[in-house]
């Protein structure tokens, strides 16, 4: 779950799933363009729109040409043609920013670098000097080249990102994943499931005053992935009079500590229970509940450590619904830790 905001107003996307298979139901699942459904082209158009928008964005043109040129070139009715051109504006606008950011860690890297390079070759001089053992020797020449070769790494890493910079331009984008276009250039994935990861979303705004979006509705039917974007106001203090319920975040799931207005752990109140999801029941185990003394307990949910980013987000946000059940119990408000995540190795 992702969230934004600025002042008292809230911005939030959620993931859910829907599932309609055949739409509208009269048709059937062959469409007209090989074996389509109706969502599935309408997800293959928005996608070849998004893509062509962000080229047409790098070329300077206009929200104007973009929208009536998309129209045009993919049959997409006006709001799509708008949203696709949204959509690549925001990964434009993210790339430039991480271009930023790239460049000021990319220069803490090089530095970094360029001291070890320096100790090692003062401990191999050191070590000549003093006449130490071939193998010692060896291996801090070992070192040097090593350490070396990483400082010509990121230094020629820097001039590019400068050069991009100085040029106002961006590293190339590999829509449907990089990795995955290397694997298929490798001969270990199908390009098809790279053409799939190209082509596999649809973005759809809701109008307000239209009472949402007037070219979507959403059937319960078959399965796809959403992610809903919805406003919320009025964000309210926490009252910790009563406590708080303390929160530990784990790659496979939560710790959640039950914790008093003293600060210390008490335990859950008479009647707790943990609400089993609904939508998780496909296997035994794919929903765990681990309790421990005084208050203590352990939400397990095995997929969240090796699943799709997609899926993951999607269990993230049932897990976070049922950690928000608990709080609402409790009449408690949620303390989380403050993480930093830097990153440690240079992207490629």
């Amino acid at each position: 779950m992702s969230m934004k905001h600025e002042k008292n107003k809230f911005s939030i996307t959620v993931c859910r799933e829907f599932f309609p298979e055949i739409y509208p139901a009269h048709r059937s699942s062959k469409w007209s363009r090989g074996e389509e459904d109706p969502l599935t082209t309408e997800m293959r158009l928005f996608c070849a729109c998004m893509r062509w928008a962000f080229n047409r964005l790098l070329e300077g043109a206009s929200r104007h040409e973009i929208k009536k040129a998309g129209q045009e070139l993919f049959g997409l009715n006006s709001r799509y043609a708008d949203d696709a051109r949204l959509k690549a504006q925001a990964l434009l606008d993210s790339q430039t920013e991480l271009l930023k950011l790239e460049n000021e860690e990319t220069e803490k890297k090089l530095g970094r670098a360029r001291k070890k390079l320096s100790l090692a070759m003062r401990k191999l001089a050191k070590a000549e000097e003093k006449g130490a053992a071939s193998e010692v020797i060896e291996k801090l020449r070992l070192a040097v080249k090593g350490r070396n070769k990483r400082v010509v790494s990121l230094a020629k890493r820097l001039a590019k990102l400068k050069d991009y910079r100085e040029k106002g331009t961006i590293p190339e984008v590999v829509f449907g994943g990089r990795r995955l276009w290397e694997k298929v250039c490798q001969g270990r994935a199908a390009r098809e499931k790279w053409r799939h990861a190209r082509r596999n979303r649809l973005y759809s705004r809701g109008d307000e005053s239209k009472g949402g979006n007037p070219n979507i509705k959403i059937f319960y039917e078959g399965r796809y992935l959403v992610h809903l974007t919805f406003e919320v106001v009025r964000v309210q203090e926490p009252d910790f009079a009563k406590g708080c319920l303390a929160i530990d975040t784990n790659p496979d799931g939560v710790a959640l500590c039950n914790v008093s207005a003293s600060g210390q752990p008490e335990p859950w109140p008479e009647g707790f229970n943990i609400p089993y999801p609904g939508n998780l029941g496909k296997y035994e185990g794919e929903f765990q509940v681990i309790p421990y003394p005084n208050g203590f307990l352990y939400i397990r949910i095995p997929d969240l450590a090796h699943a799709s980013s997609f899926r993951r987000s999607y269990l993230i946000g049932v897990l976070a619904k049922v950690v928000v059940d608990i709080a609402f119990f409790s009449g408690k408000p949620i303390v989380l830790e403050n993480l930093n995540f830097r990153q440690r190795q240079t992207g490629h």
